[in-house]
């Protein structure tokens, strides 16, 4: 039987009387945990499955408005490059994959045709993605895109949090904020220690429903726990009106210290495969990288010059006036008595 998450939210401080047998959760204790959580590996791949529920899948029926599921392999080294790679299926019936592979120096956006195995097209870009990719995911607040940092790195904001009635701990979300990608809305994230003090949910401190939540934990080695199964909602916009979407997702696997060569994260190319790389303004074909399809980095066209003669009619028009006054004043002075 699966746990049921209870996740207490106040908006203003408490103080709770734990149950015997409870300690109280401890804000340093967290960072402490947390950060040996992070260094017990140098890379890790996780692959899991995000289904939209039936009442969301039904409110879309017919449209292209949301995802009804997406399968994702995602992998991440201590060099800090990571790699995404998604194929999911549109509530209308398509499919469509994305992969994204990055590192604090550039990262690849990739488009593909249908289920082709390699890359239509490819563009070298800058370091940061935009926008952080694993929101909805099981990983959404462990770690983000943006910054490329883990949990542990940014609960090191925190300096104040208070134990629940349930022996969990909670924090104010609000200086996370840049790094989740959350912007200005307050909200808290409730930690549990049982499972090594990673998240258990996010709650929006306006809204009365946990944006994210972990239903169970597995723990994948001796001491070192992961999310098995959760649920993410948010408010979508359909046709002009708001309604909460709701997923479920399950991380099938989680794999620690794999070994990575360079080529994973790279992505896959045949000769077709057109790369465009923002950095030099080229692009060209996988196949041929010495005959450029195109080599000037676009930029914008210069703006037209104004055109010069009626400027000087003016100048003529003005030294006709002068010479007209000029002449009317000797007229007159030789008309003098």
């Amino acid at each position: 039987m699966r746990p049921t998450v209870l996740a207490i939210f106040a908006s203003g401080m408490f103080a709770y009387v734990l149950p015997a047998g409870l300690q109280a959760a401890d804000l340093e204790e967290a960072k402490r945990q947390l950060a040996a959580w992070q260094q017990s590996f140098q890379s890790i791949r996780i692959k899991a499955r995000i289904s939209s529920e039936a009442a969301t899948n039904a409110m879309f029926e017919g449209s292209d408005a949301t995802m009804a599921w997406t399968e994702y392999d995602w992998t991440w080294d201590a060099s800090e490059r990571f790699r995404y790679d998604s194929v999911g299926g549109i509530n209308d019936g398509r499919r469509t994959r994305r992969l994204r592979v990055a590192n604090l120096a550039y990262h690849y956006a990739t488009t593909f045709n249908g289920d082709s195995e390699f890359a239509k097209a490819v563009t070298i870009q800058g370091p940061s993605p935009p926008g952080d990719i694993m929101r909805d995911t099981p990983l959404w607040i462990l770690w983000v895109s943006d910054s490329n940092l883990w949990f542990s790195d940014r609960i090191a904001r925190v300096t104040e949090a208070e134990s629940t009635a349930d022996g969990k701990l909670q924090i104010d979300g609000y200086p996370l904020r840049y790094a989740d990608g959350l912007g200005a809305p307050r909200f808290v994230i409730t930690l549990d220690p049982e499972h090594g003090y990673l998240p258990q949910s996010v709650r929006y401190a306006e809204q009365d429903y946990d944006y994210y939540r972990v239903d169970e934990f597995q723990e994948v080695q001796p001491n070192f726990w992961f999310p098995k199964w959760g649920r993410t909602a948010f408010v979508a916009n359909y046709q002009g009106e708001l309604h909460e979407h709701l997923q479920t997702w399950e991380v099938s696997q989680v794999e620690l210290d794999p070994e990575l060569p360079d080529s994973w994260f790279v992505p896959p190319m045949n000769d077709d495969t057109v790369v465009t790389n923002q950095f030099t303004g080229q692009t060209y074909r996988n196949g041929d990288p010495n005959t450029m399809i195109t080599t000037e980095v676009p930029r914008r066209p210069p703006e037209p010059k104004p055109d010069p003669w009626p400027q000087r009619l003016l100048f003529v028009a003005g030294l006709c006036g002068v010479f007209v006054l000029l002449l009317r004043g000797v007229r007159s002075a030789k008309t003098r008595p």
